[in-house]
């Protein structure tokens, strides 16, 4: 990982870690991107808009992406709404460079154990199930109807919904989980790869692979990692 594990920070549970709901707020928390993913995290609870990565000052309204006010950090937190991983560490950091803090969004549909640590920047969907001493990094966002148990999960992962990680396994910085992929008790799936939907994963997966699941041949190198498909001016900037 490239920060360590055990610096990742923690949001408080409070009242016995019953629900997410009970996670301590205290600043109104603004989406980082401008995409179909953001605009649905707009809408979440304590949620106020969201930010064009092309202007992180100001606040837009989700719904038709007026100008509602302009960041300030003594009032406001950001978090990462954007399915790129490759985007979600460098919109972290000219968020941060602005002198403006990330946290943790949680929806209170979602169900966190209180052992659980969650690093700034990422954000559990509706449904999410989490459990037992589970680690996941920054900026990672875990999707609907996911669940996570005993797992361990990097930095700019993008988890997607009805995945199911289990125990032991260990996601490296940068993952992708297509929908309703299983990864299967001790795996390790590498830094930059990526899983197709619906696909079981029971054997280690190497850093910048794609596994699709096929006998013949299950993996495909990914020289740059995996992320969606870039611009030409998009990959000159970050290729």
């Amino acid at each position: 990982f490239s920060s360590p594990i055990y610096s990742i920070k923690r949001r408080k549970i409070f009242g016995g870690g019953k629900t997410s709901g009970d996670i301590k707020m205290d600043k109104k928390v603004i989406i980082i991107g401008q995409g179909d993913i953001a605009k649905t995290m707009a809408h979440f609870p304590n949620v106020i808009g969201y930010v064009n990565v092309n202007n992180l000052n100001e606040i837009l309204e989700p719904f038709n992406g007026d100008k509602i006010g302009i960041v300030n950090p003594s009032l406001h937190e950001g978090v990462i709404g954007i399915g790129k991983t490759i985007y979600k560490e460098q919109r972290a950091k000219e968020w941060k460079s602005l002198g403006y803090n990330l946290t943790t969004l949680i929806h209170p549909l979602a169900y966190i154990d209180p052992r659980v640590e969650i690093g700034e920047g990422s954000s559990i969907w509706p449904f999410a199930f989490i459990d037992g001493d589970t680690k996941i990094g920054e900026n990672t966002m875990i999707g609907a109807h996911s669940m996570v148990h005993y797992g361990t999960i990097g930095d700019n992962c993008h988890i997607t919904m009805g995945v199911k990680i289990l125990p032991r396994s260990i996601l490296k910085d940068n993952v992708f989980l297509g929908v309703g992929a299983t990864i299967l008790e001790g795996i390790v799936v590498g830094k930059g790869s990526a899983v197709g939907a619906n696909f079981t994963v029971s054997k280690n997966i190497p850093d910048r692979h794609l596994y699709i699941g096929s006998r013949e041949k299950p993996l495909k190198k990914l020289e740059k990692g995996v992320y969606y498909p870039l611009t030409t001016d998009e990959k000159s900037k970050y290729s």
